[in-house]
């Protein structure tokens, strides 16, 4: 499922999260390239905001999952957060460690390759 990404909050460690979502109904890891953590209270419309500014990208209405790249999914909820004047708490890659709630870009690769996570 390469260039499938999610796109999704969490109200744990963004990795924790990647984590759980590694089920037997599902045939790839996640891995975290990405994430924002911007302040709860807003975190819940973000999302929702970012999904519908991304629908024609969607691959399943009932899910997070959008067919695109993490570079540009990575832009397009930056594009999202400079347009709305979002305050940014704190923005990294997949190497930083943070404590939810965060937004978050999740990419399902194939087990040997990269993935990218935003939760």
């Amino acid at each position: 499922m390469p260039g499938l990404v999610k796109i999704g909050l969490t109200t744990k460690a963004p990795q924790t999260r990647a984590l759980k979502l590694f089920t037997t109904g599902v045939p790839c890891e996640f891995q975290i390239e990405w994430f924002w953590k911007v302040p709860q209270e807003q975190l819940s419309k973000i999302e929702s905001s970012i999904h519908a500014s991304l629908g024609q990208w969607r691959y399943n209405e009932k899910r997070e999952f959008f067919v695109m790249d993490a570079e540009f999914a990575r832009q397009a909820v930056n594009h999202y957060i400079d347009e709305n004047n979002i305050k940014v708490l704190r923005e990294t890659d997949s190497t930083g460690q943070v404590n939810g709630p965060v937004l978050a870009l999740l990419v399902v690769v194939m087990l040997t390759s990269i993935m990218l996570v935003f939760s």
